[in-house]
């Protein structure tokens, strides 16, 4: 059961971390960082930028729903097997 709380403790820690960093990169920051040039075209590193840090999201967001997916998969397990008894 204490396995279960600090697995629950620790999902909450990367949905936390994962919420605050969607936050910084919503839409309007997005749009506030990619402000025109001088010929009408946006900055090659702020695009880059935020390209990385949609990657960077895209990859907490994998490694999220692996972790949630082996917990409930042994969770079923688990589950199964104490009704098997």
């Amino acid at each position: 059961m204490e396995e279960y709380r600090q697995k629950a403790a620790e999902d909450q820690d990367r949905r936390d971390e994962f919420t605050l960093f969607r936050q910084q990169f919503d839409k309007e920051n997005v749009e506030e960082q990619l402000k025109t040039t001088v010929f009408g075209g946006y900055s090659k590193k702020k695009v880059q930028e935020i390209i990385n840090t949609y990657k960077e999201m895209v990859s907490m967001m994998q490694e999220s729903f692996d972790f949630q997916l082996k917990e409930l998969t042994a969770e079923r397990e688990r589950v199964c097997s104490e009704r098997a008894v």
